[in-house]
């Protein structure tokens, strides 16, 4: 009888244990299948939110890790190629942040580009060459521009050359009274240094660097350093060749009309078109950067 009762007691403690694990099993079965559709649904509804989305929403998706964009980890890329990949990034993405006004490009300008010392030469082309490149470029960001068509040489008359950034500044004085939408110009240079200093290669092309001059005397000063500092460090540094910092106090390189005033040496002498064009095209990158992460108006 007792041997009965054991044997009758092990069968209901065995069925009690099965009946324990398949309920487990069913529970997590039904855990996974819940999860599965809650990630479904949710793609599903990321899938159709970036069709039907706005640009706004699609940059709030990206930034969240919700869209579904590519994002290139920059840290698998070897440094060679990483300007290749911004460009190529730039060539093919399909929208630009709107920066244009309502009235026509021409008729609302934000960036005047000039050159005080139009006459400095590559060696296949010139600063004036380089300054209708800039605004190509920008004009590919919907960032309208003017390049000054004057020339700073031809209202020389034989005067020093430090009267040039006079001449330069009642030009951009008198295009500004009538364009109040300028809020960024930039003036072309040239450098004299050789090849070795003002060129560098990245891969397989060959890039113009980049020398920011700074006037140390001018109102703005502080502003200007801000700004010219804050491009220098989008830029890439193979690139760039620093920040020279000036102390004339009879030239403010027309710095102290506005802080945004920014002067550029661009490559040397030396430099060919290739090497201009293909600095620009990541200068004007930088330029659409910094407006469309809201330094633009201020």
């Amino acid at each position: 009888m007792i041997i009965v009762k054991v044997i009758i007691l092990k069968r209901r403690f065995v069925a009690i244990n099965h009946n324990r694990k398949r309920l487990i099993i069913i529970l997590i079965v039904v855990v996974m299948g819940v999860i599965t559709c809650i990630f479904s649904i949710k793609w599903l509804f990321n899938i159709v939110r970036s069709i039907f989305s706005s640009e706004e929403e699609q940059l709030y998706l990206l930034n969240y890790g919700l869209s579904n964009v590519k994002v290139i980890d920059l840290n698998l890329i070897d440094p060679n190629d990483i300007l290749s990949v911004s460009l190529y990034m730039k060539k093919n993405q399909p929208s630009k942040l709107e920066i244009t006004t309502n009235n026509s490009i021409s008729d609302s300008p934000l960036v005047y580009i000039y050159n005080t010392h139009d006459e400095e030469s590559y060696k296949d082309s010139n600063v004036n060459y380089a300054s209708k490149v800039l605004k190509s470029e920008l004009y590919e960001y919907g960032i309208p521009s003017y390049v000054e068509n004057k020339k700073v040489s031809e209202y020389m008359n034989g005067s020093d050359i430090k009267n040039a950034f006079t001449i330069s500044r009642n030009f951009i004085d008198e295009y500004w009274r009538e364009h109040e939408t300028l809020k960024y110009f930039i003036d072309i240079h040239r450098s004299n240094a050789s090849r070795e200093i003002t060129n560098v290669t990245i891969g397989n092309d060959n890039y113009a660097k980049i020398l920011f001059v700074v006037s140390m005397e001018n109102k703005f000063y502080e502003e200007s350093l801000e700004f010219a500092d804050v491009i220098n460090s989008m830029l890439d540094s193979r690139l760039s060749r620093g920040i020279m910092k000036k102390t004339d106090e009879n030239n403010y390189y027309n710095q102290d009309m506005d802080a945004k005033c920014l002067l550029i040496e661009l490559g040397g002498y030396e430099s060919t078109k290739e090497e201009v064009d293909n600095t620009l095209k990541l200068f004007a990158e930088i330029l659409y950067e910094y407006m469309s992460e809201g330094y633009y108006g201020n």
